[in-house]
């Protein structure tokens, strides 16, 4: 009898563990590595909705969403000032994993991305 129980618990733990999330978080961050307000405009759209969200503003900023299992959203960013000492640093994270970093420093630069939810 304790054979079956440690067997009947061993399988709940293993298949808890294989259970995975439904759902991924996905953040953008918007930061300069001097601590200066860079200012910004853009957008992203979730693909599946086409609800589309404006990103403008000034860094440091970000933006939250969540996104179900193979949905993913696109967008664009870019750096609203012409002074090329500002630096604008681009992260998007996925369940707080980086998937993308670039930085931008000119005003005709933009950042076109895409980031799905595995």
């Amino acid at each position: 009898m304790k054979k079956i129980i440690l067997l009947l618990f061993a399988g709940i733990l293993i298949s808890s563990l294989n259970c995975g999330s439904d759902t991924a978080d996905i953040r953008i961050s918007l930061t300069n590595p001097n601590n200066k307000a860079v200012p910004f405009s853009g957008y992203y759209i979730i693909t599946a909705t086409s609800d589309s969200v404006a990103m403008v503003g000034s860094t440091p900023s970000e933006y939250t969403f969540t996104l179900s299992k193979g949905e993913s959203a696109t967008g664009s960013i870019y750096k609203d000032t012409v002074d090329v000492i500002d630096t604008l640093h681009f992260q998007v994270f996925l369940n707080d994993e980086e998937r993308l970093s670039q930085k931008v420093t000119t005003l005709i630069e933009v950042i076109q991305f895409s980031i799905q939810a595995q």
